[in-house]
């Protein structure tokens, strides 16, 4: 891939400052809510008959993104994944022209197809610019393999961590898909002019809305 040219696409996509989407404390904050609702938490036996403590117990795993072990809760894990998986570059694999079948392009493609990015279930992949993947569905279930099967404790709990992070990671790809600013882009430039154009009453709307509602009701909650 021509390297010139993937640093004026950046040059373009970036002083464009036009793709807009959820923030990260929104996305932390979906996840976050999403998980109350989930299976961990309804069913208490859940996690116990995999040999854990019951969510409502707060049981803390190591934190994957904290070099001295630091142990957190399920949930602080999850929204951890939430926020990281939109760390430079990674968030650039965030997307996906399904009409198309193309990734991130503005002149060459900037990323990754986000579905082969955040599942990896036609094999393991690698960005030009994010570098491997290690946080993909595929990933999460061999993290939650070597979860159960490790013989040492502290290998298990940092694969406990792991899994949890990942799925974080995986939810926030979920979200992204429903916003058009993440779908829909198609040719090149159109991708960087599409919350001044198209999106203006629909993407960038709807993103702006999110956000400040959620914000709202964080405050009334």
């Amino acid at each position: 891939m021509n390297i010139f040219k993937i640093v004026i696409a950046l040059l373009i996509f970036f002083l464009n400052n036009s793709v807009y989407a959820y923030k990260e404390s929104t996305h932390e904050y979906l996840s976050s809510n999403a998980l109350n609702i989930s299976a961990l938490f309804v069913d208490q036996t859940l996690l116990s008959d995999l040999g854990l403590q019951s969510f409502s117990n707060e049981q803390k795993f190591t934190n994957p993104n904290d070099i001295n072990g630091e142990k957190i809760t399920i949930n602080e894990l999850v929204k951890n994944g939430a926020r990281f998986e939109d760390s430079l570059p990674r968030f650039l694999n965030h997307f996906y022209d399904p009409i198309n079948n193309i990734p991130l392009t503005v002149g060459v493609e900037l990323g990754l197809r986000s579905t082969d990015w955040a599942l990896e279930d036609n094999g393991d992949v690698t960005s030009a610019l994010a570098g491997a993947q290690n946080y993909s569905y595929k990933e999460a279930m061999n993290y939650f393999l070597l979860a159960l099967t490790s013989q040492a404790k502290n290998v298990r709990e940092q694969n406990w961590g792991n899994l949890f992070q990942t799925l974080g990671q995986v939810i926030h790809h979920v979200q992204d898909m429903a916003q058009p600013d993440h779908t829909v882009f198609g040719s090149g430039l159109y991708c960087c002019i599409i919350s001044k154009t198209y999106v203006r009453g629909s993407g960038l709307y709807y993103c702006i809305i999110s956000n400040t509602q959620i914000s709202y009701y964080k405050t009334k909650n």
